[in-house]
């Protein structure tokens, strides 16, 4: 489900004044955690949490199960704090 999300584009309305934040070691930066989700059928997604503490992080619940009463929940879900292109 959430790869399908992944393939579309992306916009920003407007001019796009964002700037990539490279301080992802300090504080609050590094709570900010990438989450590579891997469903039951092997599909593979990602989606972001925050640490809350040691070993919890808060996300959304359409990053953990697919929805309804019969959809599929995560079977793994590799959890990066503080990712930095390809520095984790």
């Amino acid at each position: 489900i959430l790869e399908r999300y992944a393939k579309q584009p992306r916009t920003v309305c407007g001019a796009d004044t964002r700037t990539r934040n490279t301080s992802t070691t300090m504080y609050p930066q590094r709570t900010t955690c990438q989450l590579v989700i891997t469903m039951q059928d092997g599909s593979k997604g990602i989606g972001t949490g925050f640490l809350i503490g040691r070993g919890t992080v808060i996300t959304a619940g359409h990053c953990v199960h697919e929805g309804g009463s019969n959809g599929n929940w995560a079977t793994r879900i590799e959890v990066i704090p503080g990712r930095n292109g390809t520095s984790s």
